[in-house]
């Protein structure tokens, strides 16, 4: 039994802590003896026990199998006797999977120019002898191998890329699709050392950019084809009006058939939509977000623009009915949508264009479960993104393509296109647009003498949010972290303080809204005795924005904040606080901070204040150096930014009504 509970804490260590937003980050030194570790806790482990507690546990097949490969690479062999047909990799004398069991992920779905674009991702490998793998599609019969695009995808553990999966492309001109029925199924083939390749179908799975899904009768009606996906093919067929009722009226049966009531409240939500389509929309909508619990970002700013310039335009806004709308959005209050409406469920599934600062808007719109899966064929809107913060850290699992499939990433420096059109990021060089931010139009430098410290959030010590609204709960081990106690630490230093009243400065401390359940923690009666004059904890809100404290401080300590880019958009000096115990959340990227920051880079509390002290000593001066690292950095944005972002994306959906069939 204990056994079993060493295996069981394993295998929920390792599901806690993959992914994009690890609980636990390790730098590359650390995380190897982090893996050393695990591989001496697998040895101490019978095969049989692990087995039991990765499905237990739901550990993903593809981590599953990087277990296995912590035992040894040398261990895992391919075994082509056990199966006629089909290949089992083996390690300990034990099975992991069979070749025929691996699943490829059809990511995108899209036709344009007369073609039929199919965008695959193979799954995440790490056996000694995957070179000796291949992968195929049969078109109506006919083999076709598949080539790696170059782009890829990947796992992640502790906060490094553990697996890798590449991608390929299948393009089928719409005119070859025959009058009856086009069939595609997914092979993988294994080479032997004898040099014969051992072929077998694979299972497919479907993303929701590819518009299909796993629930039987689903289909995707597009450019007079209608689209059938199933775990083992894809179907494609000549579309009448009459064949699109026939498996509208086949999902629905299928939908009311479903046990749950959701089933029957997804068909009557999919039925709503349709007889919207139906009323012949008059005016193209165009639907915008920023935090759904809170506005003030660069959806707000750009929809603002939209309704005022652009009146054949139907704008919307979607904010939680639970938020106050801020001075600036009152007028406009009657185009806000609630999330979880019908009018919010109708005008997503309509929309021309969704304007977002999430790399994926599907979840926060409501987009999930099983409304997923039944609404994912009537999801054509083009997905734009507008940033919370520039992409300059090492995003790639967050901000991937194929996490919603955006066509438009407006970018507001050449080095985070640089950062982006990085393979495993996967998008094509006109789909990214150096445009700048469209927040950035409503700065104004109102300078005070007043120092903003901002630090970014982190995933380690920021609870889960709230089901319902999105918003992040409170942390009842916050003041434990080492986040708490180096800032409380900071807030409360001596010198620091007597400098600023010295010199005439106050202090914001401003957290990060996914940490805003825990800033009673920083309340004034809990600071030292004679620094509330000084410090002050500000908390930003629909009513009281990040904007108006960012133009009011005349310097700005972050660590790895994207706010950082607003301050130098105006011109204004930083000063960097990185103390090691806070490591970023995610990788450098294209933002060396030595080489192309804003400002000086500290790591102590005192390195910071004798920064600071300096800086409020000379009135906050931005140095030439700094001055020149800033216009480098945002060479090129054109000004005004909205307007030209506006221009753009009208010009891309001309160009694409031309092009799409």
């Amino acid at each position: 039994m204990s056994m079993y509970r060493d295996a069981l804490d394993l295998c929920r260590e390792i599901k806690r802590n993959t992914g994009g937003l690890p609980r636990t980050s390790y730098s590359a030194g650390e995380f190897v003896r982090a893996t050393a570790d695990i591989s001496s806790r697998l040895d101490a482990l019978p095969v049989d026990t692990l087995q039991h507690a990765m499905k237990r546990t739901g550990l993903p097949a593809c981590y599953r199998r990087l277990l296995w490969s912590w035992r040894g690479a040398d261990t895992i062999t391919a075994d082509t006797e056990r199966t006629g047909g089909d290949v089992c990799f083996v390690a300990a004398g034990k099975e992991i999977i069979r070749l025929s069991e691996f699943e490829v992920y059809l990511r995108f779905l899209h036709i344009s120019e007369g073609t039929i674009h199919f965008d695959f991702g193979f799954p995440p490998l790490l056996f000694a002898d995957e070179d000796f793998l291949s992968w195929s599609a049969q078109v109506n019969g006919v083999i076709q191998p598949l080539a790696p695009s170059g782009e890829y995808t990947g796992k992640r553990l502790y906060g490094n890329d553990v697996l890798m999966g590449t991608h390929a492309r299948l393009s089928i001109p719409v005119q070859t699709v025959p009058a009856t029925v086009l069939t595609i199924r997914l092979f993988a083939g294994y080479q032997t050392k004898q040099g014969t390749v051992i072929t077998t179908p694979v299972r497919i799975r479907y993303m929701p950019a590819s518009h299909l899904s796993q629930l039987p009768a689903q289909y995707y009606a597009a450019a007079g084809l209608v689209f059938r996906g199933n775990p083992h093919r894809i179907v494609v067929q000549e579309c009448t009006a009459q064949r699109q009722r026939w498996h509208e009226l086949r999902f629905q049966t299928v939908l009311f058939s479903l046990a749950a009531w959701g089933g029957v409240r997804a068909a009557a939500q999919r039925r709503a939509v349709l007889r919207s389509r139906r009323n012949q929309l008059a005016r193209p909508i165009w639907l915008f977000m920023d935090k759904v619990y809170a506005s003030g970002d660069c959806g707000e700013s750009l929809f603002r623009q939209v309704c005022d310039a652009h009146p054949e335009i139907d704008a919307r806004y979607v904010l939680n009915a639970n938020v106050q709308p801020s001075s600036t959005l009152l007028p406009y209050r009657d185009r806000i949508i609630h999330p979880g409406s019908t009018d919010h469920l109708i005008a997503y599934a309509n929309a021309e264009v969704v304007w977002t600062t999430y790399a994926s808007p599907l979840p926060y719109n409501g987009f999930t479960g099983l409304r997923s899966h039944v609404m994912r064929d009537l999801l054509d809107g083009r997905i734009f993104h507008i940033q919370h913060g520039l992409s300059m850290q090492a995003l790639e699992r967050m901000m991937h393509r194929s996490k919603a499939g955006i066509d438009r990433y407006y970018c507001a420096s050449k080095y985070e296109i640089e950062n982006l059109s990085q393979p495993e990021y996967g998008y094509r060089p006109d789909q990214l647009v150096h445009a700048g931010i469209p927040r950035f139009d409503e700065l104004s430098n109102r300078r005070e003498r007043r120092i903003m410290i901002a630090p970014t959030w982190r995933p380690e010590i920021t609870a889960a949010p709230d089901a319902v609204n999105h918003a992040r709960k409170r942390n009842t081990d916050f003041e434990q972290s080492d986040f708490y106690q180096i800032y409380r630490a900071l807030l409360e230093n001596r010198r620091l303080l007597d400098c600023a009243r010295e010199t005439g400065y106050h202090i914001d401390f401003a957290l990060h809204p996914y940490l805003l359940a825990n800033a009673d923690a920083f309340l004034p009666e809990q600071s030292v005795a004679d620094s509330n004059d000084i410090v002050h904890l500000v908390l930003p809100d629909n009513t009281h924005p990040y904007a108006g404290f960012l133009e009011r401080a005349a310097l700005l300590v972050t660590d790895y904040s994207g706010v950082q880019y607003d301050f130098a958009w105006m011109r204004k000096p930083l000063v960097y606080f990185q103390p090691p115990e806070l490591p970023p959340q995610y990788g450098v990227g294209a933002m060396d901070y030595h080489k192309r920051g804003f400002g000086p880079v500290t790591t102590s509390i005192d390195a910071l204040v004798d920064a600071l002290c300096d800086a409020m000593h000379t009135n906050c001066m931005l140095a030439d150096n700094y001055r020149a690292c800033i216009e480098d950095f945002f060479e090129g944005n054109p000004v005004p930014i909205r307007a030209a972002i506006i221009e753009d994306a009208l010009n891309y959906l001309d160009s694409a009504r031309a092009t799409d069939l």
